[in-house]
């Protein structure tokens, strides 16, 4: 069990494809998270390799970099 097996397995109870799931980490235990969702998003305080394999990089999460982004994508 990692956190990608968890994206799937609340993905298919929810009944929802992994392509509209958002990951959201900072940590080497993203990383099989990010693989699965659709969008992941690696915060800027988190380690280069972090931030490279994700979607997009925000702002630090004492910054609210996450409430930002998913703000300018939805509106």
């Amino acid at each position: 069990m990692n956190k990608g097996t968890g994206a799937i397995d609340i993905s298919n109870y929810l009944n929802i494809s992994l392509k509209n799931v958002i990951s959201i980490g900072n940590d080497y235990n993203d990383l099989p998270m990010f693989q699965k969702s659709g969008i992941s998003f690696g915060v800027e305080n988190a380690d280069t390799f972090i931030k490279n394999n994700a979607s997009l990089v925000v702002s630090s999460n004492d910054d609210i970099g996450v409430s930002q982004e998913i703000d300018y994508i939805y509106k």
